[in-house]
């Protein structure tokens, strides 16, 4: 039956049904100082005096409007199966944005090294040794070290004394500074127990070499741009000042060896390159690609 009435702003509508005000009601085209009566008879009383059928229709489970609204399990499956088949793409399109932003850095730091490496071999004839040792043949100085004035580190180089041993007390402070260039983004391991700042690259120790520098035309006989300069490391990581960060790329590019790199490590050529190498190159080609005048025959990899 129809003998409901709104009055507002003095015009008066209706008659409407229980279940048409109801609607009104949920809808929100009703506001509690709306004014309202039921039959002709009556007087109008605002809307939030009404029965509590009315005044509440949110709470009618019977509510036409409401059982509408209410989920089906089915449909809310399928709801969370579409969602979850929007999201995963997503996920993987920034899981894959975000490796490949880390591995630009690596890459650009290795870069920045191999810049580094051939300024000092303009400035010095050739590449540094990969260690410097004292009169007892004991290495105290390492390559990352000498190259510091050419990655805009001047003034930590300043600060190192090198007629000393890196880890000489004198020596401590300067060794402890992270350089930035040094570090891999794929890790946040950046200083050792002895809170020495640890570097994430080590050279092949087949051309820097203890306390010999190597030219590049003379000694890398190979070719600078089939020779390994550096290399990305996955774990063992020691300080940049430690003069036995060395290594020969067989050893760390391979099956089952931990890299900081999905699937392989990035390495630095005496050239300059710095290319992605992975870790199930076969291992004649990566010898002959750490041996600097080995004379291996090159196929292409």
């Amino acid at each position: 039956m129809a003998d409901w009435y709104l009055k507002r702003n003095e015009q008066i509508t209706g008659p409407y049904s229980d279940q048409e005000l109801e609607d009104l009601l949920i809808t929100g085209k009703i506001t509690k100082t709306d004014l309202i009566r039921q039959g002709t008879d009556r007087q109008f009383q605002t809307a939030n005096s009404l029965p509590e059928q009315f005044s509440r229709p949110h709470e009618n489970p019977s509510s036409p409007i409401i059982a509408r609204c209410r989920f089906d399990p089915v449909n809310l499956v399928l709801v969370l199966l579409i969602a979850v088949a929007i999201l995963i793409p997503l996920l993987d399109m920034q899981f894959f944005r975000s490796s490949g932003r880390r591995r630009s850095v690596t890459k650009n730091h290795l870069k920045q090294i191999g810049l580094a490496l051939h300024i000092y071999h303009e400035q010095n004839t050739t590449f540094p040794p990969g260690a410097l040792s004292d009169s007892k043949d004991h290495p105290f100085q390492s390559w990352q070290a000498l190259i510091l004035p050419y990655l805009d580190h001047e003034s930590v180089f300043k600060q190192i004394d090198f007629q000393k041993s890196w880890d000489a007390p004198e020596n401590r402070p300067p060794f402890q500074q992270e350089i930035s260039i040094y570090l891999s983004p794929n890790t946040s391991q950046t200083h050792s127990r002895e809170n020495y700042a640890l570097s994430h690259f080590a050279g092949n120790k087949l051309v820097l070499k203890q306390n010999q520098g190597m030219k590049i035309r003379e000694s890398i006989t190979d070719g600078s741009s089939n020779t390994i300069m550096a290399v990305e490391l996955g774990e063992g990581f020691k300080p940049w000042g430690d003069p036995s960060s060395l290594t020969v790329p067989s050893a760390v590019i391979r099956p089952g060896k931990k890299s900081l790199s999905r699937g392989g490590n990035h390495v630095l050529f005496c050239d300059g390159r710095v290319l992605f190498v992975d870790r199930n190159i076969d291992p004649a080609i990566l010898k002959a690609l750490s041996t600097p005048d080995g004379g291996e025959p090159l196929i292409d990899y």
